[in-house]
């Protein structure tokens, strides 16, 4: 009979502990304003993660595709964070879902065909180009307007 009031008490304990932690924690969240001077380091996600007809149209004087990237996205150009622990992380560029190489050869597409860029993290390019990609960083997939069939 001692044990099992000992074990009820115990637990009557942990149950009163868990309530009296959890009642304690503040209910407002950090907010954090957002640092234009750190825009190649905030996380790409939704609009962040694509360039859009209307963003490249931004660039005002004619430039490559490559340079016009360089300018709006710069992180577009390098590997994806997520890569860790590999040696290499490479990038590969997809136009139209079709390899074209490497992401200099972005320079091959005109910036006025171009409908809009993808950022692609590892998992994400591989889920989509298969287990063959050479995207160890990442991928940037660009659709234009002018698809090949």
């Amino acid at each position: 009979m001692r044990l099992s009031s000992l074990g009820t008490l115990t637990a009557g304990l942990s149950v009163l502990l868990i309530v009296a932690c959890t009642s304690s924690i503040p209910s407002r969240s950090l907010r954090l304003a957002p640092d234009p001077l750190l825009e190649v380091n905030r996380p790409m996600v939704g609009r962040r993660a694509i360039l859009t007809r209307a963003d490249l149209a931004s660039v005002r004087k004619p430039i490559s595709t490559l340079e016009a990237v360089r300018l709006l996205r710069p992180e577009f150009l390098y590997p994806s964070e997520r890569a860790v622990g590999r040696t290499t992380s490479e990038m590969s560029l997809y136009v139209n879902d079709v390899y074209e190489g490497e992401l200099w050869q972005l320079n091959s597409v005109p910036l006025y065909l171009i409908r809009e860029i993808t950022f692609l993290h590892p998992t994400e390019a591989t889920a989509r180009f298969g287990i063959r990609c050479r995207c160890s960083g990442g991928a940037l997939s660009v659709r234009t307007l002018i698809r090949e069939e």
